[in-house]
């Protein structure tokens, strides 16, 4: 059902983007060699002690920086302020009365009529068919919409 999907072409890369890529290539080859190169000289038991402290480390910093983000605010540090927010007008208030609600509602009758002469008419099923199809729903929410404006 893709008819209008617009088909995605293939673009090549950019000069730039292909140095930058070759470049973070590079810089990650180098790094892989300096590790081999500094643990080289490790044993076995050693490396895996080493990754434990690396690990153990990650992990205080983390509960440090969870715990620092609940305890309290010292009088140096900025802050957001936070604000309540107050509840919008009632949409009633606004509608009741009003000239517009009638007119909409003789649109969505309008709407309803045009849709109901497709919907028995052969030549427009199709037409009924596709929109129904396309847009799932819709005669519900006119259906709603008629409710509100009139109440």
């Amino acid at each position: 059902m893709g008819f209008w999907k617009k088909k995605e072409e293939e673009t090549a890369p950019s000069p730039v983007a292909r140095w930058l890529a070759c470049k973070i290539t590079d810089l990650k080859e180098w790094w892989v060699k300096l590790m081999v190169k500094l643990t080289a000289k490790l044993s076995l038991s050693q490396q895996k002690m080493g990754f434990a402290i690396l690990g153990l480390l990650c992990c205080f910093y983390c509960t440090f920086l969870i715990v620092q983000g609940f305890t309290t605010v010292k009088s140096g540090q900025k802050t957001i302020p936070v604000n309540s927010i107050s509840r919008p007008e009632s949409p009633k208030a606004v509608t009741s009365g009003d000239e517009h609600g009638e007119q909409e509602i003789r649109r969505i009758k309008h709407l309803f009529y045009v849709m109901d002469s497709l919907k028995h008419d052969p030549h427009g099923r199709r037409q009924y068919d596709s929109i129904a199809a396309y847009r799932p729903g819709l005669l519900d929410t006119l259906k709603k919409l008629e409710e509100y404006y009139k109440n």
